[in-house]
């Protein structure tokens, strides 16, 4: 584990959760999904949450000193999941970094309320910070959210 991922550690305890955020966030998610046409819904969430997910890069870049570089796109998605309290598996191959969700509370909500909405809101951010951080990263979705499994995700340095 790398100095930034320590530090990031130490600055977000273990106990750090946002269950009560995590639900007004997802409940306002759910109930504009079911208010609007989810279609312009999912547009309207995809694009806003990308820029969170920017904004998000450019504040690890200056609070953590993230680079330009695939080993911290990586890092920015250690540092994001354990800021967020979600449980991740890492399988390194290679040029490629494979992220599979164990446990995600935003996921979790999402299938207590019936219906998964993680690619309107987790998994733009999640790009959007990647490529924010380190413009040659291709990020893959390997599995989708569904109601029985949260998503595997891949970074993959691009050459």
């Amino acid at each position: 584990m790398n100095l930034k991922v320590i530090v990031a550690k130490m600055y977000l305890p273990p106990g750090l959760k946002f269950k009560g955020l995590f639900n007004m966030y997802t409940d306002m998610i759910l109930n504009v999904h079911r208010e609007m046409n989810s279609d312009r819904a999912s547009e309207i969430f995809r694009k806003a949450m990308a820029e969170v997910g920017k904004l998000s890069a450019h504040t690890l870049k200056k609070e953590l000193n993230l680079q330009d570089t695939f080993e911290d796109a990586v890092n920015s998605w250690i540092i994001g999941s354990k800021a967020l309290n979600i449980t991740i598996s890492l399988e390194r191959k290679d040029d490629e970094v494979v992220f599979n969700h164990v446990y995600c509370p935003l996921w979790e909500h999402f299938k207590e309320e019936g219906t998964i909405l993680c690619e309107d809101a987790c998994i733009p951010v999640a790009e959007a910070i990647a490529k924010e951080i380190c413009p040659d990263v291709k990020v893959s979705v390997v599995r989708k959210p569904d109601d029985k499994h949260t998503c595997i995700k891949t970074l993959k340095k691009e050459k």
